[in-house]
């Protein structure tokens, strides 16, 4: 059972790094790089780089999302509670079977969401 933790991991890692970093700046300058211009336009970063200016200076590129395209999706995108749900209902109903993801999916849920409220507060 001890290998249905791993993904866990993985599902704080993105949680991180898609809630917490400026990945959303760096790809579209990578793109600008590499001549990929309909990234940017498909990411809406000027309408972020506009909001940012114009609304919010501390948005974040999640909050900018559900703050201009509410939906269910955006919603899901921007709530760390809700990504990390649906994240591990995911991974653990497609390592287990039934039965174990029925057992595994409060521990892991819970475990998942512990540390990266605790990551949270240490960043």
């Amino acid at each position: 059972m001890l290998y249905t933790l791993y993904p866990d991991f993985y599902v704080i890692f993105v949680m991180v790094v898609w809630l917490h970093s400026d990945i959303i700046h760096t790809i579209a300058k990578l793109s600008k790089l590499i001549k990929l211009n309909c990234v940017g336009r498909w990411l809406k970063i000027n309408e972020y780089q506009d909001h940012m200016n114009n609304v919010n200076v501390m948005a974040t590129y999640p909050d900018f999302l559900y703050a201009e395209y509410s939906g269910y999706l955006t919603k899901l995108l921007s709530c760390p509670i809700c990504l990390t749900f649906w994240s591990t209902l995911l991974h653990t109903s497609v390592l287990l079977n039934l039965q174990q993801a029925i057992v595994m999916f409060p521990i892991n849920y819970c475990l998942t969401l512990a540390i990266y409220l605790v990551l949270r507060k240490l960043l």
